[in-house]
C-alpha cells in the first residue's frame, strides 16, 4: 500500500523549514499507516500529532495547501485508483481497504471526483493480467497443489509472505498484527487479500506451515516430540497434538514412521528459493 500512499506524498517545497518537513513528513506517516481504517479522521490524526484540529488545519493548510480531511480522502482515492488500474480486486473489498465504511459512499466519492464510476475508470486505464486464485488446503492433490504454486508465484507479496513465514515458523510473536506491520498492510486488508487470493486468512495460513513443518521434523528421532512442537511454532505439547490430530486425524507419534517429505513444503520452499 505504500506506493499508493506515495502517489499523494506533498511536495516538500526548500521554503519550508526542516521542522515544517519533518511536520508534513510525520502526518503522512500516520495517515499512510491508518487511512484504511474508516473510522480514521481529523480527530484521530490530531491526538496522534497531539495538537488541536483547528491548529492542524491552519498549520496543514499554510503548509500543504490541504486541510487534512482531504489529504486523508486524496490517499483513500490515490490507493483506490491504484487497485482500480492495476489489479483485478473486486470493488467491494477495493472501498473497504482504503478506509471506504460502505462501497455506496466510495462509488459516490469516486463519481464525484473522477466524473465516472469506479468500474469506468478500471475499464479505460486497468492494466493488469487477470489476477490467479487457487483454493488453499493442507493436504492437495497434484492439480490443486499446482494451482496454489501458480497463484503464489503470480504474486510477489505473496512469496515474500510465504518466505517471512517459513524463516520465522519458530516465534510466538508471529502473529496478525506482526504480519500487517512487516507487509505494511492494516490486519483487515493482509487478511482480504490472502482469502482473495488463497481463500485462507493468515493465522490459517501460519498454523498450516507450522503444521508442515513438524511433519517434516517428526521423523527425526534426536528430537523429541515437544522439542519439535516448540520448533514449529506451537507453544505447548498437548496443543501441538491437538492441532496436529485435528488436522491429519492422526498423533505425531504416527508421524514418526514417515521419512516422505511434504510435496507441498518441498514446492513451497523450491518457489521461494526460484524467486531470490
Amino acid at each position: 500500500m505504500q506506493e499508493c500512499a506515495n502517489a499523494i506524498q506533498p511536495n516538500l517545497s526548500d521554503e519550508l523549514s526542516k521542522s515544517e518537513k519533518e511536520f508534513l513528513h510525520r502526518i503522512h506517516q500516520i495517515c499512510e499507516a491508518r487511512f484504511v481504517d474508516p473510522s480514521f479522521d481529523v480527530r484521530q490524526l490530531s491526538q496522534a500529532l497531539g495538537i488541536g484540529k483547528t491548529l492542524l488545519n491552519r498549520k496543514m493548510k499554510a503548509l500543504s495547501g490541504y486541510a487534512p480531511g482531504q489529504y486523508i480522502h486524496r490517499m483513500r482515492m490515490s490507493a483506490a485508483r491504484h487497485h482500480l488500474e492495476h489489479s483485478h480486486i473486486p470493488m467491494k473489498n477495493i472501498a473497504w481497504m482504503c478506509g471506504f465504511a460502505t462501497y455506496t459512499g466510495f462509488w459516490n466519492s469516486f463519481r464525484k471526483e473522477h466524473e465516472q464510476s469506479p468500474t469506468e475508470y478500471r475499464n479505460r486505464y486497468g492494466t493488469a493480467e487477470p489476477t490467479v486464485t487457487a483454493q488453499w488446503t493442507l493436504q492437495p492433490d497434484e492439480e490443486e497443489m499446482e494451482c496454489i504454486l501458480k497463484a503464489i508465484q503470480s504474486s510477489p507479496w505473496l512469496l515474500r509472505l510465504f518466505e517471512y513465514v517459513l524463516d520465522h515458523i519458530d516465534e510466538e510473536e508471529l502473529q496478525l498484527n506482526h504480519l500487517s506491520l512487516e507487509f505494511r498492510m492494516g490486519p483487515a486488508q493482509l487478511t482480504r487479500e490472502l482469502k482473495l487470493t488463497l481463500g485462507v486468512t493468515p493465522m490459517q495460513l501460519v498454523r498450516h506451515l507450522r503444521l508442515l513443518v513438524s511433519r517434516e521434523l517428526l521423523p527425526d528421532r534426536s528430537k523429541s516430540i515437544t522439542e519439535i512442537a516448540y520448533e514449529s511454532g506451537f507453544y505447548d505439547h498437548s496443543h501441538f497434538c491437538r492441532t496436529y490430530r485435528s488436522a491429519f486425524g492422526s498423533n505425531p507419534s504416527t508421524g514418526r514412521h514417515s521419512m516422505e517429505r511434504h510435496p507441498l513444503l518441498f514446492r513451497l520452499r523450491n518457489a521461494v528459493l526460484e524467486q531470490e
